[in-house]
């Protein structure tokens, strides 16, 4: 409250009683600020004022032509509207007409003062009727009384303070960053259900081709088979020919693809088997043989099991048809083993110290002996069906 006479300042006292008393407050939690009570001189009045305006929930403005005039009431009252906005409130400004001022009374009048257009906009009270009663008249008591019940019923309405707004403000953005990020959560989860689907329906459709592809092949080659055998049967006819025996029988039947993966993987598991040999052969008897004999020997025989993993390898990818080349590649392992077992022999018989070497030599070329003979006989008995299907 601003005010320039001793009689504004009795009647601020008088307000702030009441107010005190309505509330139910105590000078120790409730009291009105007053600049011309609360100004030293030589204080700097707007950090003072800013203070002041900061830590008050309402203002009363006692509207005069002299208050209208002065910029540090104009000053204060703007800071106030400020603090109002601060507070999300557009109640707490209670102007008080105490003296005259033309420019309210003009009603017509276009007004360009913001000063006199918020007092118009909130109502003021008009106390120009007790301005020169005392203080202690009864109109006066009741005037008072009336204004402070307004106010107080302003203070009494439920709002926010600042920081309670802050709050909610706050917990709603973390509410909303919370729904998209379940929103971004739920998106994910259902391009990767798509994705899966996808997934699945693609890999459905792939087994029902390649099962359409495998059953067609069955047919082909259940088609070729037939075609062979009922054109042998024809050949036999028309010669008079004998029926052929077992072995004949054998070697003009196509082989099974079980028969084939399993003699591809033997040819492949030859490395695995010298190194394990070697490495038998070498923690025993082969370890008081000659080192560089040893590291050659093993370094001879690691050569053929890659070897014969390049010849596995050409077996398990034969389809419809025989490589001429892994039928070469047989031929030659067989005549390789062949040599390496009557190597091995000889130095068996040799009586000497190379009797381990032979051991060793035996032990790892007769198996394979026998592994690449099978593969050239299965391999020759296709290409003899298949050239009896042509012819």
């Amino acid at each position: 409250m601003r005010g320039d006479d001793g009689a504004i300042t009795a009647l601020a006292n008088r307000v702030y009683r009441e107010l005190r008393a309505q509330l139910g407050r105590n000078a120790e939690n409730f009291k009105l600020w007053r600049d011309k009570d609360a100004l030293a001189a030589g204080v700097n009045w707007k950090d003072k004022l800013n203070e002041a305006v900061s830590e008050s929930v309402f203002f009363i403005a006692m509207v005069s032509p002299s208050a209208l005039n002065s910029p540090f009431c104009r000053y204060e009252f703007e800071r106030f509207l400020e603090r109002e906005r601060e507070l999300g409130r557009d109640d707490l400004v209670f102007p008080v007409l105490y003296i005259s001022v033309p420019e309210l009374e003009q009603k017509n009048r276009t007004e360009t003062d913001a000063f006199i257009t918020i007092v118009k906009d909130r109502e003021y009270v008009d106390w120009r009727g007790i301005r020169h009663r005392t203080k202690d008249a009864q109109e006066v008591k009741e005037t008072v009384e009336q204004f402070c019940n307004h106010v107080v019923r302003a203070l009494r309405k439920k709002w926010l303070s600042p920081e309670e707004r802050e709050q909610i403000e706050t917990e709603r953005r973390l509410q909303e960053e919370h729904r998209l990020q379940e929103a971004e959560r739920k998106r994910r989860a259902e391009e990767e259900d798509r994705q899966r689907a996808a997934e699945a329906k693609r890999r459905a459709a792939e087994e029902r081709i390649r099962r359409d592809t495998e059953g067609r092949t069955r047919d082909v080659e259940r088609a070729e088979r037939a075609q062979s055998e009922k054109q042998g049967l024809s050949e036999r006819e028309g010669t008079g020919s004998q029926e052929p025996g077992a072995i004949s029988t054998w070697l003009h039947t196509m082989p099974s693809k079980t028969a084939l993966r399993i003699l591809g993987v033997l040819l492949m598991s030859n490395l695995p088997y010298t190194l394990a040999s070697s490495q038998l052969f070498v923690g025993t008897e082969l370890g008081n043989l000659d080192p560089d004999a040893i590291t050659n020997t093993r370094l001879f025989f690691l050569c053929l099991g890659i070897f014969s993993c390049v010849v596995g390898l050409g077996v398990l990818s034969m389809r419809s048809r025989v490589s001429s080349l892994v039928l070469t590649l047989c031929g030659l392992g067989i005549a390789v083993f062949v040599l390496l077992a009557i190597g091995g022999v000889a130095l068996i018989r040799s009586k000497g110290v190379d009797i381990v070497m032979g051991q060793f030599v035996l032990l790892v070329s007769l198996p394979y002996l026998i592994v690449y003979l099978l593969s050239f006989l299965y391999f020759y008995r296709w290409r003899k069906s298949l050239s009896v299907s042509v012819g």
